[in-house]
């Protein structure tokens, strides 16, 4: 019950808080924006250097792959991890 009380004053302390403050309200949800877009933007950049990896792996041979391509390095490193990550349901607040 004190937990439920803690969440219900903070919700009335940040809905005070939007209604005083809707400059930075509007700052945050354009912040928030900016970064939705860059996740999107990595998502399809990590989507595009996967088809080229594996066009490059099914066809072995001469590679046009830099090994001093910081973007490739980045891409082999978070391959896997990243699919947690782009859920933008942090979001729903901003909207």
């Amino acid at each position: 019950m004190q937990r439920l009380t803690i969440a219900e004053a903070d919700e009335r302390a940040m809905a005070q808080w939007r209604r005083d403050h809707p400059k930075d309200v509007l700052v945050e949800r354009e912040f928030w924006m900016e970064q939705k877009a860059a996740r999107k933007w990595a998502r399809e950049e990590k989507k595009k250097w996967k088809a080229f990896s594996k066009v490059q792996h099914a066809h072995p041979g001469p590679s046009n792959l830099d090994p001093n391509d910081d973007r490739l390095f980045n891409f082999l490193l978070n391959t896997e991890e990243e699919e947690d990550i782009d859920s933008d349901s942090n979001l729903s607040d901003y909207k």
